[in-house]
């Protein structure tokens, strides 16, 4: 009897280990290794429908419909735009591979957001943030490298055919696809770069309208994130992350000024990782008679569920003002570092 309790114990505690939560309800003291997808919904903890416009003129259209007809800012409003889209970049390939050109890389890799989102405890109230990121350099970027983009249109020159031959447009573009999908399949798997080096940037800052008109609004405050990764041998990485939140005291929001951060360290391959992280928070505003920092390691095991996301199990040991002790992380999460594995330019 007793060896069944002790099976069914031990299948109840892998289930739970199995886990996953969901990203979006992630606190500030759990560093995730990336800057957020967008910062600006990052600092209103909020989800939407983000609109991406493609040109300069589909932005201004964007903006526009983003107040109603008596001047007031609508809630709900999700928008992001990159750089090139914009034509506010226009790199060319061999600049976007030139090193000595990280400046300009990054600003190809540049993203801006914003959204707006009712204000807590409020119906009339509207918050309003803006953010944007960018990616100073990131060896994961497969365009950044010479090799793999002239053995890309390699691949897909067979599929189009001499000026003086007859074509079909559509099958041409089908073959150029599968060829390209092909090729990249063939680069990832003879070529691993999941330890590849990265830095990357984020901010966002918000305001309040209490009327949700522009001539009336108080600055809520900001955050900021910066991540890296550095190759560990071939087999291994080091990745990191340092995050800074300050909130202004609000009737239904306490004030905050917090400094979190962490660090990882892998080895293994790119789906499956032995892992030693250490993690810890600072809280300026904490009273002088509290111990204002937290400190807490794990280490364990995380495998790879998508392209960009991971599950991880764990063991760890927490320090914090109420004292320490060993818990078990359950279904933590961790995201790839940088914005897109083949870069921002066309392919």
């Amino acid at each position: 009897m007793s060896q069944i309790c002790l099976k069914e114990r031990w299948l109840v505690l892998l289930g739970v280990l199995l886990i996953v939560r969901n990203t979006q309800a992630q606190s500030p003291t759990e560093p995730r290794y990336a800057t957020p997808e967008s910062p600006a919904h990052a600092f209103l903890g909020t989800s939407a429908a983000v609109i991406r416009p493609s040109s300069p003129k589909d932005l201004v259209v964007q903006l526009v419909n983003a107040i109603d007809t008596t001047g007031r800012v609508k809630q709900g409003f999700a928008l992001e735009a990159s750089t090139v889209p914009l034509q506010l970049s226009r790199i060319n390939l061999k600049d976007y591979q030139d090193p000595k050109k990280w400046l300009a890389y990054a600003w190809a890799n540049t993203q801006f957001s914003g959204g707006t989102a009712r204000s807590a405890g409020s119906t009339g109230a509207t918050d309003l943030a803006l953010g944007f990121k960018t990616v100073f350099f990131d060896d994961g970027d497969l365009l950044r490298n010479p090799e793999f983009t002239n053995g890309l249109q390699q691949a897909k020159k067979g599929c189009f055919p001499k000026p003086e031959d007859v074509t079909d447009n559509d099958k041409d573009i089908r073959c150029a696809e599968k060829a390209k999908k092909t090729y990249k399949e063939t680069w990832e798997k003879n070529n691993p770069s999941w330890n590849a080096k990265a830095l990357a940037l984020a901010g966002a800052f918000g305001w309040r309208y209490p009327d949700a008109v522009f001539e009336n609004n108080r600055f809520l405050g900001g955050s900021v994130w910066l991540t890296g990764a550095t190759p560990l041998t071939k087999n291994g990485q080091l990745v990191g992350l340092v995050r800074y939140d300050r909130r202004k005291q609000q009737p239904d929001v306490p004030a905050l000024n917090q400094l979190t951060g962490g660090l990882r360290a892998l080895a293994g391959s790119a789906n499956l990782n032995l892992f030693l992280e250490w993690q810890f928070s600072r809280n300026y505003d904490a009273a002088p008679q509290l111990d204002s920092s937290t400190n807490q390691w794990t280490g364990g095991v995380e495998f790879r569920l998508s392209d960009k996301l991971w599950a991880s199990t764990a063991l760890g040991r927490a320090a914090t003002p109420s004292g320490g002790g060993r818990s078990i992380v359950i279904g933590n999460l961790r995201w790839d570092i940088g914005q897109s594995k083949y870069g921002v330019l066309p392919q």
